[in-house]
């Protein structure tokens, strides 16, 4: 594993610490790339300002100066896909994407974690609690907005009982297509250790 691979390893592991971003901008520096150096700091000290003051309105234009100059080259590093949706930049780094077609993410999941510190995803419609489960990373501090399909209750104690059903931390259920049978034990299975309801 290469330096820099070590580095993006460490930020997309922890996506809600800056340290690792800091630390790899001081990398980028020493290796030729001042500007995305200069882009990350910028985004994370923006983010330390009072909005709407003088400081934050200065850097937040110089962010959007570097990111209007090298925006194309730096959404190269992420995965594309036609079904996926990469949204903005923060603290320097794209962190959140919607991916239309479930099933076209589950098989670059692994890759789609490795490549950024996503902090929201926005999963389409999921027909298999059970699938969803089995995607590795789910125990990161990541939000997860998912648009379940018709779930049976087999559906949930599959996902419940799923390496990534018994790790998840922030989970949103949207557009539910359910029986009262399985949309309570989904309920019961993740009540006390998830941040968001099911909808």
């Amino acid at each position: 594993m290469s330096d820099r691979e070590a580095l993006m390893r460490a930020i997309c592991e922890n996506p809600d610490d800056d340290t690792p971003r800091l630390v790899f901008a001081d990398w980028l520096d020493e290796h030729g790339e001042p500007e995305r150096a200069e882009f990350i700091r910028v985004q994370i000290e923006a983010d330390r300002q009072q909005p709407f003051t003088i400081p934050w309105f200065k850097l937040n234009k110089r962010g959007k100066q570097l990111l209007d100059t090298h925006e194309l080259r730096w959404r190269t590093e992420v995965p594309t896909d036609d079904m996926f949706r990469w949204r903005w930049f923060r603290h320097g780094f794209l962190d959140q994407l919607i991916a239309l077609d479930f099933d076209s993410f589950h098989i670059r999941a692994a890759e789609v974690f490795t490549a950024a510190p996503i902090r929201e995803l926005h999963l389409g419609l999921v027909r298999s609690l059970t699938q969803l489960g089995t995607i590795p990373f789910l125990n990161r501090p990541i939000r997860i907005r998912v648009f379940a399909g018709w779930v049976t209750p087999e559906d949930v104690v599959g996902f419940l009982s799923s390496p990534g059903g018994r790790a998840v931390r922030r989970i949103e259920f949207l557009n539910w297509a359910s029986h009262d049978e399985p949309r309570q034990l989904l309920l019961e299975g993740l009540r006390g250790r998830v941040e968001f309801p099911i909808v």
